[in-house]
């Protein structure tokens, strides 16, 4: 049901239990907020029952932002663009992506297990979105435009796109 012209939103913050699997496989602790986020996620129900009215397209992020977005954009027949500049990242990760051309923004779209929820939503419902993530304590961000073709585009924050390769779990993959 995405349109061109809807805003694309996402909830909470990306790549926290990509960040505390990384440490952890590194023998590093990770901070107990990334561990918390790993190994207890919280399910945003409410959050996807209230958005019910509201979002044309919804999906929840658990193989990697980059992989679900381009579940919803292919089953809605659209492409998107992205601002890497506005997705929200804890400060952890925020740290740990680095800065400028090197940063490593598979942390942030391709780790998986954030279980937050992705949605496209027309830009007259931000004002009902905004309210709805206050009223449920939920952080919600816009991060991208629903356009015409097919894909996502991911706009760097120093300008120019990034260029992903596969992105995201798949489940049919041999480990890496």
């Amino acid at each position: 049901g995405a349109r061109p012209g809807d805003q694309l939103w996402v909830s909470g913050t990306l790549g926290d239990a990509g960040l505390a699997l990384r440490r952890l496989f590194a023998g590093e602790e990770p901070e107990p907020e990334m561990r918390v986020r790993l190994e207890r996620p919280t399910p945003r129900v409410a959050l996807g029952l209230g958005l019910r009215a509201l979002a044309t397209a919804m999906i929840d992020v658990s193989d990697g932002l980059a992989a679900d977005l381009g579940h919803l954009l292919a089953a809605s027949g659209v492409a998107a663009e992205v601002s890497l500049a506005e997705l929200p990242l804890s400060p952890p990760v925020a740290r740990a992506l680095g800065e400028g051309a090197g940063a490593d923004w598979a942390l942030a779209l391709a780790s998986g297990d954030d279980y937050e929820l992705c949605f496209s939503a027309p830009p007259e419902a931000s004002d009902a979105i905004r309210a709805l993530g206050e009223r449920l304590d939920c952080p919600l961000t816009p991060i991208g435009l629903v356009i015409p073709g097919a894909g996502a585009r991911w706009q760097r924050p120093e300008g120019g796109w990034l260029t992903l390769g596969r992105c995201g779990h798949d489940h049919f993959s041999e480990p890496s």
